[in-house]
């Protein structure tokens, strides 16, 4: 008799009177999955959003820089008189000052943006003020401090007749690795869910980034030889926009793949 109460009690009747008893498992089933995948898809969506973003308005505001640095000189004696030319060292810590602000600016950006989109996911005013200050700062400095020291490290190892991709494969990957961490790391915060889950977030980042520095120093020498791509900064803006997009996408798409674990409830299927 008791038995017979409790299965009476967990079966609904529709509208018109006929008992079913599936409708509670499928109920919970939606209940249960529904959530976990609508939090998954705007990670994806807001992540790659945030990508398309800061890979645009860090691209027009690293050309703005790029630009208002000239390229510097040395003295020396021609002919017996003393003039300013342009020579390779001169040239080189131009092209060290340049990436430094471009890729200051274009972290600063990224980790802004990529801040942002993880607070939205959550849905916190607070935590996004947070995320966008940790973005900005140590995004930039990322982008500019990475910059700064490495470049000079690069050109007194590099050989532009050789034509080896190693070092500014290496080179590359390093600075893009920075500035994905770090924007990561924003995200990681605006989204919340602990330290394990912003450790993951950084992580995921940080190989998606490095993924697309590799993918862009293959792309150019396949596609854009005469672009320079193995140099700090590449000879044309429009192979300097893809550089910085496939590193967004890259490492949005590391981070947003690296979410909070959610615990299911038991025997409910992955």
């Amino acid at each position: 008799m008791a038995y017979q109460l409790v299965e009476e009690s967990t079966m609904l009747t529709d509208p018109e009177g006929h008992q079913n008893g599936s409708t509670v498992t499928g109920a919970a089933g939606l209940d249960d999955s529904d959530p976990i995948d609508v939090e998954g898809s705007r990670a994806w969506l807001l992540a790659l959003a945030a990508a398309f973003l800061a890979t645009l308005v860090g691209w027009m505001a690293a050309e703005a820089a790029v630009r208002k640095i000239p390229t510097e000189t040395d003295q020396a004696n021609v002919n017996g008189k003393d003039r300013a030319i342009i020579t390779v060292l001169s040239t080189n810590r131009s092209e060290v000052k340049r990436a430094t602000a471009a890729y200051g600016l274009y972290g600063a950006v990224l980790g802004l943006c990529l801040g942002l989109a993880g607070a939205a996911i959550r849905g916190s005013a607070g935590s996004a003020r947070a995320a966008a200050l940790v973005g900005v700062v140590v995004g930039g400095g990322a982008g500019a401090g990475v910059s700064s020291g490495l470049f000079p490290i690069f050109f007194r190892h590099f050989d532009p007749i050789s034509g080896d991709l190693l070092l500014p494969m290496l080179t590359h990957a390093t600075l893009a690795s920075a500035i994905g961490a770090a924007g990561s790391l924003a995200f990681g915060i605006g989204r919340g869910g602990g330290t394990g889950s912003i450790a993951r977030a950084v992580f995921g980042g940080l190989i998606g980034a490095a993924v697309g520095a590799v993918a862009y120093q293959f792309v150019g020498a396949f596609f854009f030889p005469r672009a320079t791509t193995d140099m700090p900064l590449a000879a044309d803006p429009t192979v300097r926009l893809l550089g910085q997009a496939l590193t967004s996408l890259c490492t949005a798409l590391g981070v947003s793949g690296a979410g909070p674990r959610i615990d299911r409830p038991p025997g409910h299927a992955p």
